[in-house]
């Protein structure tokens, strides 16, 4: 939804490098090792150095379990 939003009332090119910095930071369950982008999951990040420990909540797709998911940044 957020991802629609900002398509909506962001410039192009704007619009192009949030997506292209989003799809830099992964998810990843640490129960069965599942693995997806930030943006794949539906959301939206930001290089800031605060968010380097950051932790999602959330089901994963592939074990169905409940689980914190780590965030990390890949280059």
């Amino acid at each position: 939804m957020i991802q629609k939003a900002l398509k909506f009332l962001l410039p192009k090119d704007l619009f192009q490098k949030i997506e292209h910095e989003s799809r830099k930071w992964f998810i990843k369950c640490p129960s069965c090792g599942f693995s997806r982008s930030y943006w794949e999951a539906g959301g939206v990040r930001v290089a800031f150095d605060f968010s380097k420990r950051k932790v999602i909540f959330g089901r994963c797709p592939q074990c169905k379990e409940l689980k914190l998911f780590k965030v990390t940044r890949k280059d």
